[in-house]
């Protein structure tokens, strides 16, 4: 399934799979409903080579593949998830852990992998996720930790980022026809190019980690920030102790 308002005709999916898929044999493509289409492939190992490499991106709209079962076209649940790649920044060095990136995940649907880079760039250290996402809630920002110096913000930004709306957040909807404008606090906008990953983080950005003021580099308060955007699953508060990481991992 191509998830978006943006129509997808077959023409263009074939064009797709040429080009994106040239180490299999090219499946047969079956067009089963607007922007459904059904991949009929000739071998197991070229079923797996393609969902192994996911995400999918067609037309800056997520590609959503899974494998074929009874009543699948119209299980919506299954239909509006993705795989993304999520990198996490702002993290205290101590907690740039696979345990650590598995909690922080949790806000997702699920987490497949956690990937430690063996150095840091100019931004400093992260970590990198791949998680299931759900389309129809809008794109996590971030989280809000609490640490012993005080609350942190965790800043995610997504890796092959598809379209999303900067008024309401939503994978696939555009801000054009976007009914909750102005979703804003202080009058600065809560989603915009920072989220993607190809995209520089700017100064202001780089800083946010709250004090014992629970007040933001930019002067908002943290409070504000956590409140903006996101379904309730997306406002996880969590918890992060010294003592807590000493049990997670005792050399530390």
């Amino acid at each position: 399934k191509v998830w978006g308002e943006k129509l997808a005709n077959i023409g263009g999916i074939r064009s797709f799979v040429t080009n994106m898929w040239p180490q299999v044999k090219l499946p047969k493509v079956v067009e089963i409903g607007r922007n459904l289409f059904q991949f009929i492939f000739d071998c197991e190992k070229d079923i797996e080579m393609v969902l192994g490499r996911r995400p999918w991106i067609f037309d800056g709209q997520p590609l959503i593949l899974l494998r074929w079962v009874a009543g699948l076209e119209e299980d919506e649940k299954a239909l509006s998830r993705t795989f993304i790649w999520v990198q996490i920044w702002n993290l205290p060095l101590h907690w740039v852990t696979k345990e650590v990136g598995r909690k922080i995940g949790s806000i997702f649907s699920g987490v497949e992998e956690v990937i430690i880079p063996q150095s840091g760039g100019k931004d400093g250290k992260h970590m990198k996720i791949l998680v299931e996402m759900d389309l129809s809630s809008p794109i996590p920002r971030g989280i809000m930790v609490n640490s012993s110096g005080g609350k942190r913000w965790i800043e995610f930004k997504y890796e092959k980022c598809p379209d999303f709306c900067f008024g309401c957040g939503l994978v696939g909807h555009s801000e054009r026809n976007c009914n909750k404008k102005g979703r804003n606090l202080g009058g600065e906008p809560q989603f915009g190019n920072w989220l993607r990953a190809s995209y520089p983080r700017s100064p202001s950005r780089r800083n946010r980690s709250g004090g014992e003021s629970g007040t933001r580099d930019d002067g908002r308060s943290q409070s504000q920030v956590h409140k903006g955007g996101g379904s309730e699953r997306h406002k996880l508060l969590l918890t992060y102790t010294e003592e807590f990481h000493r049990q997670v991992d005792p050399k530390q």
